[in-house]
């Protein structure tokens, strides 16, 4: 599988989602985040739909928050507004919160 390393912002506040496995329920966290790609005057966003085992940095992880994530990828497109944009679902191996949040 490919690996990825993703900087920027995300777009939503974290969420902390479950699911049940054969006889164990197992927690993760999800969320979205938008790296901008400068295309002459134009920024044009890549979104990267997380999602990584549950960790302490939840609280942390809320909209506008600049994060470092490395991980596994698929890849999908997203229809926003009537434009395409490209989609990757990144499972990470690690996520770092890099600077304060974006006021």
């Amino acid at each position: 599988m490919a690996k990825i390393i993703i900087l920027g912002n995300l777009t939503a506040d974290a969420e902390l989602k479950s699911t049940v496995k054969i006889d164990r329920t197992v927690e993760f966290v999800t969320f979205s985040v938008a790296e901008n790609e400068r295309r002459g005057d134009e920024n044009v966003p890549t979104y990267y739909d997380v999602m990584m085992g549950k960790t302490g940095v939840l609280e942390y992880l809320k909209k506008g928050q600049k994060v470092q994530v490395i991980g596994n990828f698929r890849f999908s497109m997203t229809n926003k507004d009537g434009r395409s944009f490209p989609n990757l679902q990144v499972n990470a191996l690690s996520v770092e919160l890099v600077g304060k949040k974006a006021e």
